[in-house]
């Protein structure tokens, strides 16, 4: 009996000299107040759905969709795969493609909600976070459209949502399952790597397990809880590891539909040495990083602070109140979304397209993960500063109308009624005799309609087959001139030749004219040397303009329109 006691006193006096450490406990689970918020973006998204094909690269991913092809690098396997299945219900493809990018927005909302609540904000400040992505208008605008940024966006929340749940509980499995969702995720879009620097710090910040304690090793709750070289290392293994095998997927993928050749596939059109290698590392949008700028870096800094500021407003000062706010908490958990933030500012600044504020997605939905924490730490700083006050103590609770606000931008952001595609596609029907050639040049203004008729009207749909398309990229003025001939040739035997765009005629330097939504290249008669009128059979071998199948091969920069990176 005297033992038993004198052991239960030791205990209470190591227990009461070094009190065990507070246990990191995540929140409990919010799924209604998260399925609230999605619910409740994806009825915004339904209703300002674009009915039909889009332009640009929303008709190239609907056509690959479709044909499960291979769009412009980096290919998009895990999108394409996923919309071909989706399209398999038999709904209307394009309507089809359009609702995904309006679920994957929504479920990118409800990620944000979760995540706020487990990095512990109150109900309040989760709302505030997730509607204020909600109502932004980089990710309304990208719901409402096929596109990939959205589904991206709900990847890379949801990679780290668990890895902060293997953190906090401790465990292994939720950082594989985060670990394999970031390769795999790659098959939606690159810029989950942008954010790489996040997610290695939260594997490398990995506790190591708690330990089972048995009833008289209460005082081993002492141990320290930090991180250790070893856990450190097995977690950042086993991520890799992970990381690999969702990446190898995306090869796997494309690889396959390669060797199937879809009617849809950018690498009918590349001839370089090693196809697939080029498309997974970026294609020609490599070229698009460094070199001459349109603008300086500080400028761009500059132009990207006022746009957030526009998107987020009051809520820019409350992401960096609360980036401090949980810094003080969790040094580890604010510098992980802090990296990620610079590491895709950093990465993309130096991209030079025209709609570079896609591919800032991921900096403003964890800006918004930081300003649901900021108003938490203001409705806790306001009744301490100022007590006596009592309408500053509800200013936070009215910042919840700031997002209601961004609601009157509905027709701004709505495509309900968008049939300009459609309309387009059955005034070139009858623009285009049957017959005709058509001339893609691959140039970027050329882009908006190529990709609507070539890919996804004839290519995807299947119509208008007697349309003869050539893919004559004109980087040297060889190709141009090499074009030129084959073009004349066509003409020769009566077969009309038209272009998308003014561009792509102006690159030949042929002249046109007008037909309808199309343009016609005119060709004038042909002459010998001393001005009679050529005769004969154009396609004779002894013709001075070679025959089309002995012109030089046509040789692709892999450079699209359209601006998406890898």
């Amino acid at each position: 009996m005297s033992d038993h006691v004198s052991t239960t006193m030791e205990q209470a006096s190591l227990s009461t000299l070094s009190p065990p450490l507070p246990q990191e406990k995540p929140p409990p689970p919010s799924a209604r107040g998260s399925l609230g918020a999605g619910g409740l973006a994806l009825l915004i998204y339904l209703a300002t759905l674009s009915p039909s094909v889009g332009w640009y690269d929303s008709a190239e991913f609907s056509a690959a969709a479709v044909t499960w092809g291979i769009p412009h690098a980096p290919g998009y396997p895990i999108y394409t795969g996923l919309g071909w299945l989706l399209c398999q219900l038999g709904a209307d493809p394009a309507l089809t493609m359009n609702a995904l990018s309006a679920a994957s927005a929504a479920l990118a909302v409800s990620l944000c909600w979760l995540l706020l609540r487990a990095l512990g904000a109150s109900v309040l400040g989760c709302w505030f976070g997730a509607s204020l992505l909600a109502v932004s208008s980089w990710l309304w605008d990208n719901a409402t459209q096929a596109e990939v940024y959205a589904p991206g966006l709900a990847a890379l929340l949801g990679v780290f949502l668990l890895l902060l749940r293997a953190r906090q509980t401790r465990t292994l499995t939720p950082l594989l399952l985060g670990s394999g969702l970031a390769g795999l995720g790659l098959g939606l879009h690159y810029f989950l790597a942008t954010c790489g620097l996040g997610y290695a710090l939260l594997v490398l910040c990995q506790p190591p397990p708690e330990p089972r304690l048995g009833p008289g090793q209460a005082h081993a709750s002492r141990r320290v809880r930090g991180v250790s070289w070893r856990s450190a290392s097995l977690a950042a293994g086993a991520s890799v590891l992970w990381v690999l095998a969702g990446a190898s997927v995306n090869i796997g993928l494309l690889a396959w539909r390669a060797a199937a050749q879809p009617a849809v596939n950018i690498l009918a059109d590349v001839t370089e040495e090693h196809p697939l290698l080029w498309l997974i590392l970026g294609g020609g949008y490599r070229d698009w990083w460094g070199g001459e700028h349109s603008m300086s870096l500080l400028s761009k800094l500059g132009l990207l602070t006022t746009e957030l500021a526009l998107q987020l407003q009051i809520g820019l000062f409350l992401a960096a109140l609360g980036a401090c706010a949980l810094a003080r908490r969790d040094r580890v958990l604010s510098l992980s979304l802090g990296l990620a933030i610079l590491g895709n500012l950093a990465f993309f600044l130096r991209y030079e397209v025209h709609d570079l504020d896609n591919f800032f997605l991921p900096s403003l939905a964890l800006l918004c993960v930081f300003a649901g924490i900021g108003l938490d730490a203001l409705r806790t700083f306001l009744p301490q500063r100022w007590p006596e006050v009592a309408l500053l103590h509800r200013l936070p609770a009215l910042l919840l109308l700031l997002p209601l606000l961004q609601l009157g931008a509905w027709d701004h952001h709505s495509r309900r009624g968008d049939d300009a595609p459609a309309r387009y596609l059955e005034a070139l029907d009858r623009s285009l005799p049957e017959g005709a050639v058509l001339l893609r040049t691959t140039l970027p203004r050329e882009w908006q309609y190529d990709a609507l008729f070539t890919l996804w009207h004839q290519a995807a749909m299947g119509k208008r087959p007697d349309v003869r398309v050539l893919t004559r990229p004109l980087p040297t003025e060889e190709l141009r001139v090499a074009a030129v001939q084959e073009l004349q040739l066509h003409a020769a035997i009566g077969r009309p030749i038209f272009v998308l765009h003014p561009d792509s005629a102006l690159a030949l330097g042929m002249p046109y004219e007008p037909s309808g939504a199309a343009f016609r290249i005119s060709f004038p008669p042909r002459t010998h040397p001393h001005g009679e009128q050529a005769h004969g059979n154009p396609l004779s071998t002894d013709h001075p303009l070679d025959p089309p199948d002995r012109l030089p091969p046509s040789h692709s920069t892999g450079k699209r329109g359209g601006g998406d990176p890898p």
